[in-house]
């Protein structure tokens, strides 16, 4: 493998790992009956690479929650949706 290849393989490691970091920083809030869309942006460095993701997050119930983010720039293209449900409680009196 030439320097230019060992270059642009480490580029696009860099990348990848800030874009991950970026998508990482996003979470949600808490269950808000009455405010059931949170909506986050996230920031990712890793090395000379910087990263920032986007996402939006809904909660029709405290039980489920589904998502979508995307990380920017989009080369390369990160993105995750993710739909999450708990088992409900059940409390025995």
């Amino acid at each position: 493998m030439t320097t230019d290849g060992i270059d642009a393989a480490n580029k696009k490691i860099t990348n990848v790992a800030a874009g991950t970091a970026a998508l990482a920083a996003l979470h949600p809030l808490d269950f808000d009956p009455d405010d059931k869309w949170d909506f986050a942006v996230g920031y990712g460095n890793y090395r000379d690479a910087n990263s920032v993701a986007v996402g939006a997050f809904y909660r029709p119930d405290e039980a489920k929650m589904n998502s979508g983010r995307m990380g920017i720039p989009v080369r390369p293209l990160f993105y995750v949706i993710i739909e999450v449900w708990k088992k409900p409680m059940v409390l025995s009196v």
